[in-house]
């Protein structure tokens, strides 16, 4: 049966896909692969009657191990949203209800590639033990640097440099989704003190962006001074997205 709501909300995130690689070009030399948007961000699984998913990744990103550097890192990004269908059909209003993301950096070496950071972005709002959101570093995505080396056409080893990272410790965090693993690879990998205005410019852009933020964003604000309501910070809940978390870069001290 067709979901004519959840083919529209698809066509927002990849309109909001499109945006986003663009703005993210803009702040330094990215590739990412596969290119055809198309082929992977779908319609989830977990759509029904009270929300609808949209399925992202996975993507691989080639981009420079910090702005000034010849050395590339590759990126394994993955991800789900799941939006709320009443939202969506009283108002058109994109309110998360549930998000997760993973990410697996490798860095090139003679030999093939080595992960050299992996993490898992969770929303777990009931879970005992877990905060709302939060990350765990993971070694076990090693195994997602054969897709990596499909994308980008490349061969060799397949290290694992993190395999005795603790996974059950659950750190808290704001709302890491895979847009939002954009920005932070922008941020950590593209931008740095000698950025010019234009690369400035785009990171501001990204950071403002709010299409995902829900109909209870305040827009501008800082989410650390957010009231967070006592009993469960998603109900009824503004944004805890991560790019409120990053300042202007007009009023940003210098990365050293």
């Amino acid at each position: 049966m067709s979901d004519s709501a959840a083919a529209v909300v698809r066509a927002k995130i990849i309109d909001e896909w499109r945006w986003t690689a663009t703005e993210l070009a803009r702040l330094g030399t990215v590739f990412v692969r596969p290119s055809d948007v198309l082929s992977f961000i779908r319609v989830g699984e977990r759509t029904s009657d009270a929300v609808i998913a949209i399925d992202i990744g996975p993507v691989a990103l080639s981009v420079p191990e910090r702005a000034s550097s010849s050395k590339r890192l590759y990126v394994y990004v993955t991800g789900f949203f799941q939006f709320s269908r009443q939202t969506w059909e009283d108002g058109e209003m994109l309110e998360t209800t549930h998000v997760s993301a993973e990410a697996a950096y490798f860095r090139a070496h003679q030999e093939g590639l080595v992960l050299v950071h992996g993490a898992h972005y969770d929303h777990a709002p009931s879970h005992l033990g877990h905060p709302v959101f939060h990350l765990q570093l993971r070694g076990s995505l090693v195994e997602y640097g054969s897709f990596v080396q499909a994308q980008f056409g490349l061969n060799g080893e397949i290290r694992d440099g993190i395999s005795e990272t603790l996974r059950n410790v659950r750190s808290a965090s704001a709302q890491v989704d895979v847009f939002s693993l954009l920005l932070q690879v922008g941020a950590d990998q593209l931008l740095d003190k000698n950025s010019g205005r234009e690369q400035r410019r785009a990171f501001n852009k990204l950071r403002d962006r709010a299409v995902l933020c829900g109909s209870l964003c305040r827009d501008g604000e800082v989410a650390g001074v957010q009231a967070i309501p006592s009993s469960c910070p998603t109900v009824a809940f503004r944004c805890y997205r991560a790019r409120h978390w990053y300042p202007s870069t007009t009023d940003a001290v210098p990365k050293h």
